[in-house]
């Protein structure tokens, strides 16, 4: 399939535990969607995030990021912590394109305030905020 000549159009993406695709109808189940964690200590590995994007505008392939970073107000500029890498492909930019992408063993360094981003070569077409709260020690 060709390489789409125009800049996808964002409709969502959600952050979720897993993703299955029903091979007779085509639909998406997104298992565990979430905004936020929490880990006991940090760093705090995640074993699996999927990533589910849905994006109109594509006629043809267009190569996609999704990038994890860390907000960080100290340094003053994100942090990339992970990163997947895929291709979306539709026949007809009217068509509404899906897919999902995984991102294994994130490490989330400590507490806070993440982002996943969407690009689209180096164009940013949306992203989702995630936190990372700090569970409670138990007496």
């Amino acid at each position: 399939m060709e390489q789409s000549t125009t800049e996808p159009q964002y409709l969502g993406m959600v952050l979720c535990d897993n993703v299955l695709r029903d091979p007779d109808t085509g639909k998406y189940y997104l298992l565990g969607t979430s905004t936020h964690t929490f880990a006991r200590s940090f760093p705090a590995r995640y074993r699996r995030m999927c990533v589910y994007v849905a994006l109109t505008g594509i006629h043809g392939s267009c190569p996609i990021t999704i990038q994890a970073v860390r907000a960080d107000s100290e340094a003053g500029e994100d942090v990339q912590i992970g990163e997947a890498k895929g291709t979306i492909q539709a026949p007809d930019p009217l068509a509404v394109a899906e897919i999902t992408l995984k991102i294994n063993n994130l490490v989330f360094p400590r507490a806070g305030q993440y982002h996943f981003q969407l690009l689209a070569g180096s164009s940013l077409l949306g992203e989702r905020r995630f936190t990372v709260h700090q569970m409670e020690q138990s007496q």
